[in-house]
């Protein structure tokens, strides 16, 4: 996705908003339209102020919302017509001018409910990768950062895990595409069960993929790691594939975050992916994880079989 266009939704989420606030907001403003619609000449339209409720229920509070906003605001507005004097020479101009404006209403509040949809996604399609469903590249070092600030205020540790199938290529070759995406997904479905929700796991091309584990020193993520190496052999037996990992973690202690940190997002993956392509240099299948060495001399540097 362009980047300007990816800003744009990022700046549109609407999931930030807490929903009671903006119903709030809608009834005020709905009752602020209609206070300066009764007390301004009639010569004066206020109409279309009267959307305004609509635009902050659909978009910040819910679809029912937001249609019910639209008929009830159509009738605020024929009422108030009716309070100012406004007479109709039959029911049926009054009951045309009703259908009309809820209409116009209703109308507007559809077409919010598809930007609405279109929006979120947008959204999901700016950072999640379309055959996996894990976090895609831009995204996950943004998660990255966000967690490494939480990590320093909380002083928890944090575990960087980077993963590559091994010769994915030749699985390809000889089974087709179709496995090979197949492999993927089942790889993504087996780590994405194995974390939890402040854990993150994204594919950064190909065959590569990340997870951040928060929370976790060296010990515990040792075991995460081989866990999930577990229930990644799981999942390829489940579906036919025989094909092994190569695995590079590096573990961070509380203390040892803001030094890693400093040098950035990208520095971070990149010692994490030479860890995981010495594995591959020693033979593939296996697992190879340390210490931060900034801080701790004490390190598991050796392959660990997976």
């Amino acid at each position: 996705m362009e980047k300007r266009t990816w800003s744009f939704v990022r700046k549109l989420s609407l999931r930030h908003l807490n929903p009671a606030h903006a119903l709030l907001a809608a009834i005020a403003a709905a009752i602020l339209v209609c206070a300066l619609d009764f007390f301004t000449p009639n010569e004066l339209s206020l109409s279309l102020f009267y959307l305004i409720p609509v635009v902050v229920c659909m978009l910040f509070v819910s679809r029912t919302a937001g249609y019910s906003s639209a008929v009830l605001c159509g009738i605020a507005w024929i009422t108030i017509q009716a309070l100012n004097g406004r007479r109709f020479s039959t029911p049926f101009y009054l009951a045309w001018s009703v259908f009309v404006r809820i209409g116009t209403n209703f109308l507007f509040a559809f077409l919010l409910d598809i930007l609405r949809r279109v929006l979120e996604d947008l959204r999901e399609m700016s950072f999640r990768d379309p055959l996996t469903g894990a976090a895609n590249r831009r995204y996950f070092e943004e998660f990255l950062g966000r967690q490494i600030d939480r990590s320093l205020r909380d002083r928890q540790p944090l575990t960087l895990l980077t993963l590559d199938i091994d010769d994915f290529k030749s699985l390809n070759d000889r089974f087709g595409h179709a496995q090979g995406d197949a492999a993927l997904v089942a790889l993504a479905q087996s780590i994405q069960s194995g974390i939890r929700p402040d854990d993150m796991l994204a594919r950064m091309g190909g065959d590569e993929f990340v997870v951040l584990l928060y929370g976790m020193d060296y010990d515990i993520s040792e075991i995460v790691g081989a866990r999930l190496a577990e229930a990644v052999r799981e999942g390829w037996s489940a579906i036919g594939v025989d094909s092994t990992l190569s695995m590079g973690m590096i573990s961070y202690p509380s203390e040892s975050v803001g030094v890693g940190a400093h040098a950035g997002a990208e520095a971070m993956l990149d010692r994490a992916d030479r860890l995981m392509f010495e594995v591959k240099r020693s033979g593939k299948n296996g697992r190879n994880h340390v210490r931060d060495e900034a801080r701790s001399a004490d390190q598991g540097s050796e392959p660990s079989a997976t």
